[in-house]
């Protein structure tokens, strides 16, 4: 019997954990400050039974994969990094590059959420390969999505803050006849936010960040080139299970999910006049949308479950506690 624990609840979940009766979860409080976070990977590293650790977020599993090295402590720490290409500063790159190392040493297995992140995370930091495991991300609250009323109102969505490239979204809709509505809670400060914009604060709750959605014509999620970590999937997996046709940027992970012309539309990043051609034309083509949509929306409620996501983390927790 192994016994591992986590900060991350969707990973306390029966219908999967059940499956696994060798391993027995435990479920963490999430740290809120630096402080609680150092308390946390003590408590967990030097003063628990613990056989493993599922972290996520590059403080978190810097600590745990540093107070093991230090204290020669045999915990496996399987974690899903979110890491930066190599600065260009050669202070920031070193480091980057010690942080990197700390993980290298510490840390047994990761977890990727796209092809090109095992490609990028070898590439630039040397991280072997078969160290990393690629693991198709998930459709978030799919029960609370399956329980919306959807309808084709008319305005386009986007929304999410990581990495989000609303400045591409504004050149292109600027002067459209189109509403385009906005969850988001980025602070666009001075930059001017075209009449046509609705920014739309988001409180956290997932009502609000969906309920536009379900109501909308078609999603457009633009997101910053130059990162080697993907960004947005749960935002556009959401979109598709809702049979939304979604227009997304070509950057890391999207085209693991996107079929261009298929299941969704991918342009180039910051490529704001492409970008408005495409809205265009599924503003105007209904059944072109209507296509994608369908096609979007039977990919994702049949691929990326919870159920799936779940259990692929829990098989590479099984491996790698057994090796």
């Amino acid at each position: 019997m192994k016994k591992i624990a986590t900060i991350d609840r969707y990973l306390d979940y029966p219908p999967v954990r059940d499956l696994y009766p060798d391993i027995v979860l435990d479920t963490l409080k999430p740290p809120l400050t630096m402080w609680d976070m150092t308390k946390s990977a003590i408590r967990v590293v030097l003063f628990s039974d613990y056989d493993g650790f599922c972290a996520e977020g590059t403080r978190q599993i810097f600590f745990m994969a540093f107070l093991k090295l230090i204290f020669f402590k045999k915990i496996i720490l399987v974690c899903r990094p979110r890491l930066k290409p190599p600065p260009k500063s050669l202070l920031k790159y070193i480091r980057e590059w010690l942080k990197i190392q700390v993980f290298k040493m510490g840390v047994n297995h990761f977890i990727v959420i796209s092809n090109s992140e095992v490609e990028a995370y070898h590439k630039y930091w040397g991280i072997k390969k078969e160290r990393m495991t690629y693991i198709p991300f998930k459709v978030n609250s799919s029960d609370l999505l399956s329980k919306m009323e959807i309808g084709e109102e008319n305005f386009i969505y986007s929304g999410g803050d990581s990495l989000r490239d609303y400045k591409t979204l504004f050149k292109a809709v600027e002067g459209l006849d189109i509403k385009v509505n906005i969850v988001t809670n980025l602070d666009f400060g001075t930059n001017p936010v075209p009449g046509n914009v609705c920014i739309i604060n988001n409180s956290g709750t997932f009502s609000e960040f969906y309920t536009p959605c379900s109501r909308a014509c078609f999603a457009v999620f633009p997101i910053e080139s130059g990162y080697i970590r993907s960004a947005g999937q749960g935002s556009y997996l959401g979109a598709m299970f809702l049979g939304k046709a979604v227009i997304v940027s070509d950057t890391p992970g999207v085209r693991d999910i996107i079929d261009n012309g298929i299941n969704g539309i991918i342009v180039p990043p910051g490529d704001a006049k492409l970008l408005r051609e495409k809205i265009l034309i599924l503003w105007e083509d209904r059944t072109l949308r209507h296509r994608l949509g369908r096609t979007a929306q039977t990919q994702a409620r049949e691929y990326y479950t919870h159920d799936r996501y779940i259990d692929n983390i829990y098989k590479v927790f099984q491996k790698t506690l057994t090796t």
